[in-house]
């Protein structure tokens, strides 16, 4: 039940694991913002994520390190394995369409449990 590109729309329930800095930088297209993250599942399956401007303006604030939340809507990207610390085929790209949603239903032991799985 892997996250692959032509499987739309999905939502997983993971837990953030690591959180980035933000970091700011300038293009044709003027100003933007870009932040990485990592997050594992149920299963211990790591994936990257990229947030960009939009989804670090509504979400940053709200994403801490060892919280679980439901993540849809954003893209799939293949993985750039030269700078993923993960072994995922794929990455996030999580925009302003994506949607990041704090879960409430999960008790903080099935959260420790939702731990990397090292390869």
């Amino acid at each position: 039940n892997a996250l692959n590109p032509y499987r739309q729309p999905w939502c997983v329930k993971v837990k953030l694991t690591s959180k980035g800095q933000v970091r700011e930088y300038r293009s044709a297209k003027g100003p933007g913002k870009v932040s990485s993250v990592e997050f594992v599942d149920e299963e211990g399956t790591a994936m990257g994520a990229t947030l960009w401007k939009e989804a670090i303006d509504k979400y940053d604030a709200m994403l801490e390190p060892g919280k679980v939340y439901y993540v849809s809507k954003g893209s799939l990207k293949p993985a750039n394995k030269q700078y993923s610390s993960t072994n995922n085929d794929y990455e996030m790209y999580l925009d302003g369409k994506c949607e990041i949603e704090l879960c409430s239903d999960v008790d903080q032991s099935s959260a420790q449990k939702m731990q990397r799985a090292y390869e």
